[in-house]
């Protein structure tokens, strides 16, 4: 009976997250050690960061997606999806 009410309290804290909630408070408690990058801005700056700490080169970062076109449950354990996963490649890149 604990358990069960323990991972009702950690679901009803992450959908209140998800919701909107106080800002990175629950999210740190729930997820440590993770950094959530809202935009494009946001992730430009962490790699900023991180090259500055590691004396390394910022990455060259690819803008890359998924579009899912269908997803079908064939049993609890099987799950078939389909879709596509895209790049958008600077120009001078698509002739290396």
């Amino acid at each position: 009976m604990l358990i069960i009410l323990g991972l009702s309290l950690v679901l009803v804290l992450a959908v209140w997250k998800m919701r909107g909630g106080e800002q990175g408070k629950w999210f740190a408690l729930l997820f440590p050690g993770e950094v959530r990058l809202k935009s494009n801005q946001e992730v430009e700056q962490h790699f900023n960061e991180l090259a500055k700490i590691s004396g390394l080169a910022v990455p060259n970062l690819i803008p890359t997606g998924v579009f899912i076109q269908s997803t079908q449950f064939l049993n609890p354990y099987t799950v078939w999806t389909t879709g596509y996963v895209w790049q958008r490649l600077p120009v001078f890149w698509r002739w290396l």
